[in-house]
């Protein structure tokens, strides 16, 4: 089974069980793949929350955007009309709380072993990276590339989650995490080193 029918299975067991599922994307490239396949499976979307990990702070019609890779990969006109997508500010902190724990979590490791927007620079600052402080919608001082201020789920938010995928698409991305396991230097290493929430790291898709 491929990532993005274990997706919709965990999504479709989810609202069996409790009316209902939510759905947390990551953007860049590495997830293009699976987007476009969730997107072809017949499913049905309706009471399916899906929001973004993190977002570039950018105008609203920015290419760069992780919204616009959602809205031009996964959401077609049918999952658009059935599905609930709502993009990640810090004002919809109240409104997720209704859909945690996400059923699913889908994630991208960086060559620099950054996560949704949580870089190397920030692991002196308790809120984004340590699983003892509350779970929260951050915004971040310009950083990375494209060089801008960015909105990201805290650690501690990305974990309220039943399931998380970990995508690593290249030999580049493998290598990351394998050092990331002993090394604290690189913001992955707090994901794949947690207890609370299973992972699977996925080299495949």
């Amino acid at each position: 089974m491929n990532l993005s029918k274990k997706i919709v299975s965990l999504l479709e067991a989810n609202k069996q069980n409790f009316g209902s599922a939510s759905l947390a994307l990551c953007g860049g490239r590495s997830p293009i793949k699976v987007y476009k396949q969730l997107s072809s499976i017949k499913f049905d979307w309706s009471n399916i929350f899906i929001t973004l990990t993190d977002e570039r702070i950018l105008p609203v019609n920015s290419r760069k955007r992780n919204e616009y890779l959602i809205r031009n990969t996964l959401l077609n006109k049918n999952i658009n009309e059935t599905a609930k997508f709502v993009p990640l500010t810090p004002k919809i902190k109240i409104e997720l709380s209704a859909y945690e724990p996400f059923t699913v979590v889908l994630l991208a490791v960086a060559p620099d072993g950054h996560f949704a927007s949580i870089f190397p620079t920030m692991l002196m600052d308790n809120k984004f990276i340590s699983t003892k402080y509350q779970p929260d919608i951050l915004n971040t001082m310009p950083i990375g590339d494209p060089f801008c201020s960015r909105t990201t789920m805290n650690l501690s938010m990305l974990l309220n989650s039943k399931q998380i995928f970990l995508l690593a698409m290249d030999d580049e991305r493998r290598k990351i995490i394998e050092e990331a396991k002993k090394d604290n230097s690189f913001p992955i290493h707090y994901l794949i080193n947690q207890q609370k929430t299973p992972i699977q790291i996925i080299e495949d898709y």
